[in-house]
């Protein structure tokens, strides 16, 4: 079937960490489902995925893999490019 991104249980695309949180629940209690959302994923806006970066940076992460729904990669690459790794170096 086609694929449609924030559709009911879709966990791979989320439109929110609510909704990641919801299509999680089916296979965790959603306490966990909340907590890996928020602990395992960098979602939000320009300064929140910032903070999550900088956040896991200082846990020792070194490297993230990015993954976008389909057609929001340009957009997304953009955003990180322009508003969100630049308030990384240094």
């Amino acid at each position: 079937p086609e694929h449609h991104v924030g559709a009911s249980g879709d966990m791979g695309h989320p439109v929110s960490l609510a909704e990641a949180a919801k299509a999680a629940a089916e296979f965790v209690s959603p306490a966990a489902a909340l907590w890996y959302a928020r602990h395992c994923t960098v979602s939000g806006s320009p300064a929140e995925m910032r903070d999550a970066l900088m956040r896991l940076r200082a846990a020792g992460v070194d490297r993230v893999t990015l993954s976008a729904a389909p057609g929001a990669t340009e957009e997304l690459v953009d955003v990180l490019g322009g508003q969100v790794l630049p308030g990384l170096a240094g």
